[in-house]
């Protein structure tokens, strides 16, 4: 489980939160919705602890997760514009790096993972594993990044609109990995503006901006 204790986020004059408690269990499907400029991407950076909090905690398993960094960000795996691909490698190697780092991560859940070739065969883009990035149209490269969700393990999910420049096909199979890794045990957080992807059975939406908890059970 993941909570954030009475958290607040500032930059200098402006309040994007303030004296918020979320809880994120496993096994559950969260949404984050408002519109853009809300929270949802600072709050998300944040859990994903590439932005800190300007007041409070967040817990990981009742620890904190300063003191258990390395730990927590084993379990914990995101999507957003601030992680990008490694410089000069192709979108193969890229995945290939990051199937020898998972070999040393704990698989809690047991997750069956794909290679690199599988994953992005099973995203439809066969053809970027020898290409690198900015050789791809932003449609094939935003399914490369999702291939990643195949190659690593991770028993949290956080991804900031994973349905950019995707078509219909691409979003149902979001919703698809959704349900399965939620049965299987995680838990998924999607901030998006796609209806499809907040209308997944047992979406938990937390609304912004924030204004307490902001949960709202569906």
């Amino acid at each position: 489980m993941i909570e954030i204790r009475n958290g607040a986020k500032n930059f200098q004059s402006n309040q994007v939160f303030e004296k918020i408690d979320l809880v994120f269990e496993p096994a559950t499907y969260y949404t984050f919705t408002g519109p853009n400029g809300s929270g949802k991407s600072t709050l998300m950076s944040c859990l994903l602890r590439q932005t800190a909090l300007s007041e409070g905690e967040i817990l990981w398993c009742g620890k904190d997760t300063l003191a258990t960094n390395a730990t927590y960000a084993e379990q914990v795996f995101g999507i957003n514009d601030s992680i990008g691909w490694l410089p000069g490698l192709t979108v193969g190697n890229h995945l290939k790096l990051m199937e020898k780092n998972s070999k040393n991560l704990p698989n809690l859940l047991n997750q069956e993972l794909l290679s690199p070739e599988e994953a992005l065969e099973e995203l439809g883009v066969p053809q970027a594993f020898e290409k690198e990035p900015y050789a791809l149209s932003s449609g094939q490269e935003q399914r490369a990044r999702l291939a990643s969700l195949l190659v690593r393990p991770a028993s949290y999910y956080f991804l900031d609109e994973p349905e950019k420049r995707l078509d219909a096909q691409g979003v149902e199979w979001i919703a698809h990995w959704v349900q399965s890794r939620v049965e299987a045990g995680a838990m998924v957080c999607i901030a998006t503006h796609d209806p499809v992807l907040n209308q997944i059975p047992g979406t938990v939406n937390i609304s912004f901006p924030l204004e307490g908890s902001g949960v709202e059970p569906r």
